[in-house]
C-alpha cells in the first residue's frame, strides 16, 4: 500500500504487504503542501553521461595512475561489479599535493 498523508505534513509512506514500512518520505522545502502522492516507477538513469572529476580532498578512494595519460574515463560499479555507467573522457591534468 501506498500512502500519501497530506496536508501541511506533506508525507508519503509504502508499506508491504505484511505492513512493514519499505519506503517513507516528506518534502523538506517549508511552506509545501499536498494533498496526492502518486507511486511511478523510476529509474535513476541520467539522460546525459557524468564528467569525470578528482579532487585533492573529501574522497576516501585514491587511484594511482601510471605514465601520464591525456585522457581518463572513470566507470561506476554497483556492489556486484557491474558497470552502471561511463563518464566521458576528459583532459587528465596532474593534481599538486597540499603542503601543511
Amino acid at each position: 500500500a501506498f500512502i500519501g498523508w497530506g496536508g501541511v505534513q506533506p508525507l508519503f509512506t509504502e508499506f508491504s504487504r505484511d505492513g512493514e514500512t519499505i519506503f517513507d518520505a516528506r518534502f523538506l522545502a517549508k511552506g509545501v503542501e499536498t494533498y496526492r502522492a502518486y507511486r511511478m516507477p523510476w529509474r535513476a538513469t541520467p539522460a546525459t553521461r557524468p564528467h569525470a572529476v578528482a579532487v585533492a580532498t573529501g574522497e576516501s578512494t585514491t587511484v594511482h595512475v601510471r605514465g601520464r595519460p591525456r585522457r581518463v574515463v572513470v566507470d561506476s560499479l554497483d556492489s556486484s561489479g557491474a558497470v552502471l555507467g561511463t563518464t566521458a573522457a576528459a583532459a587528465a591534468r596532474r593534481l599538486r599535493r597540499a603542503t601543511g
